[in-house]
């Protein structure tokens, strides 16, 4: 009885959290042409009017004007391309490199400028070191399994919106960081978990829990849905959605991919696009709702405009 009562709590919560409006998919766009270059794993700067990707292998970043289409080299660094984190006031990306020392992997994490292209090292040379998240003006990573903080804005820290929490993949669970100590989470017992997010205001966290489903659970790792067969899930910037991939392979190489979006209660989906013939992979929402950008496994990057209704 006590946990039929706890979960229908949660269940009204969670349905009151996600009172949704609707989403129409008004067009994609090609950003960028094979003759540009290979490029992946785009994100949208915080004012909606630039681009940042990698290239293969998350060697390097790039920066695309959507002004003039205009792409900037910013740095042709191994690695940096691997879950970079733009800050916000958009001025400058953070991103983690590798270089391999006496057979030994060690990582340093660095600061750059999107508009001088002038880099700073934060973090020199370690073995163990996360690649960094973001939130509420503060960059969080772990370095040698430990959290580290380091306030960007100290005018938003007064902010009580979001608190400074970030998620990272542990060993057979979740790691969440908060104000430096760290919570374990595994909301379906010991697995591999993959992609885990938080919800933009830091209650929520979506995951993918591999050979099973994406499921969004609350910071006691009690499960508020499951989306289902939904890859590399991103949340939207009010925390109604949440985007994914719904791909498939032979074993070898992808066959197919789809962008999809679903209500983060689990219920509305909505496919952004149905292209057999082009396999869009890995979406991320910008600061804005009617902006959702991804790439394909060939190297193009593409903008999905959607609109609220």
């Amino acid at each position: 009885m006590k946990f039929a009562t706890k979960f229908l709590i949660l269940l009204l919560l969670f349905s009151g959290a996600f009172a949704q409006h609707t989403l129409k998919v008004e067009k994609v766009i090609t950003l960028t042409t094979p003759q540009q270059g290979f490029f992946f794993y785009p994100k949208l700067t915080p004012d909606g009017q630039k681009v940042l990707f990698t290239g293969p292998r998350f060697k390097g970043l790039y920066l695309l004007d959507l002004s003039n289409r205009q792409i900037t080299d910013l740095n042709n660094e191994d690695g940096a391309g691997y879950e970079y984190q733009i800050g916000p006031e958009g001025k400058y990306v953070y991103y983690r490199t590798s270089t391999f020392k006496h057979y030994k992997k060690y990582y340093s994490l660095k600061r750059q400028s999107l508009t001088d292209r002038t880099v700073q090292v934060l973090e020199h040379q370690v073995r163990n070191l996360q690649p960094p998240e973001i939130r509420q003006g503060v960059l969080i990573y772990l370095k040698e399994a430990r959290p580290v903080q380091k306030a960007l804005m100290p005018v938003l820290k007064k902010s009580p919106a979001v608190q400074a929490r970030a998620v990272f993949v542990g060993d057979k669970n979740m790691i969440v960081a908060e104000n430096g100590s760290e919570k374990i989470l595994a909301p379906l017992g010991e697995g591999r978990y993959i992609w885990p997010r938080l919800s933009p205001d830091g209650t929520k966290l979506v995951f993918t829990l591999a050979g099973d489903a994406t499921y969004v659970c609350d910071l006691d790792g009690n499960i508020l849905s499951k989306i289902g067969y939904a890859n590399a899930p991103t949340w939207s910037p009010d925390g109604q959605w949440i985007a994914y991939m719904v791909d498939h392979d032979n074993g070898d190489y992808f066959t197919d991919s789809e962008i999809f979006i679903s209500g983060a209660d689990g219920k509305k989906k909505i496919q952004v696009t149905d292209t057999p013939d082009i396999i869009e992979m890995y979406p991320d929402w910008g600061a804005s709702l009617d902006r959702l950008v991804f790439a394909s496994n060939r190297g193009q990057i593409f903008m999905a405009t959607l609109k609220s209704e």
